[in-house]
C-alpha cells in the first residue's frame, strides 16, 4: 500500500534497509560537483530534495488520502478506524489502535495517525490528489526540515 521502501517491516528491517537508502543519496549528493564540501541537510536544500524519511511520510500521507477518496481499492475499514470524539482540528481523525508490540508500531496503519491527525482542516478540503500534493508541498517547504507532526499549523501558509 505505500509507494516507498520498506511500507510494512519490522521496526529493525526497516531501520536495516533504510540506513543503506540514506548511505547512497548522502554519497550521491556527494558525487555532484561542487557539493562534495557542503553539509548534507544544505546539498538536499540546493537541490531541492527531501530527506528519505520524509518521502516515506508524503508518500503515507498521500496514500491515506487516496485511501479516504475512495481513489483505491483497498477498503477503509481494513486499515483505520475515524476517531469519533474528535473535537479539534479536521473531521476525519483517525483512532490509533493498542498494540503490544514494536513490530505493529511499524506498520502503515500506525506509523501515519499522528501525522494523518496532526494535519489541518483546509488540508481535508483538497478535491484531488493534486490539490492535496500541492498543499503538502508547501507545507514541507515551509517547516523544512521539520516534520508535520513538529510544525505550527496556526501559521497559515
Amino acid at each position: 500500500m505505500c509507494a516507498t521502501r520498506g511500507g510494512g517491516r519490522s521496526a529493525h528491517a526497516a531501520t536495516e534497509n533504510s540506513i543503506p537508502d540514506k548511505k547512497v543519496q548522502r554519497r550521491f549528493t556527494r558525487m555532484i560537483p561542487g557539493l562534495a564540501d557542503i553539509h548534507y541537510e544544505e546539498r538536499l536544500k540546493r537541490l531541492n530534495l527531501m530527506t528519505l524519511d520524509a518521502r516515506r511520510e508524503r508518500a503515507d500521507l498521500l496514500e491515506t488520502f487516496r485511501t479516504f477518496k475512495g481513489m483505491t481499492k483497498v477498503d477503509l475499514s481494513l486499515f483505520f478506524s475515524l476517531n469519533t470524539n474528535a473535537t479539534r482540528g479536521h473531521s476525519l481523525k483517525l483512532r490509533k489502535a493498542h498494540t503490544r508490540t514494536k513490530i505493529r508500531k511499524n506498520f502503515f496503519s500506525q506509523r501515519i495517525v499522528n501525522k494523518w491527525n496532526a494535519l489541518p482542516p483546509r488540508s481535508m478540503e483538497s478535491k484531488t490528489v493534486n490539490e492535496f500534493k500541492g498543499y503538502l508541498q508547501r507545507l514541507y517547504a515551509h517547516t523544512q526540515p521539520q516534520t508535520p507532526t513538529q510544525c505550527d499549523f496556526d501559521n497559515p501558509l
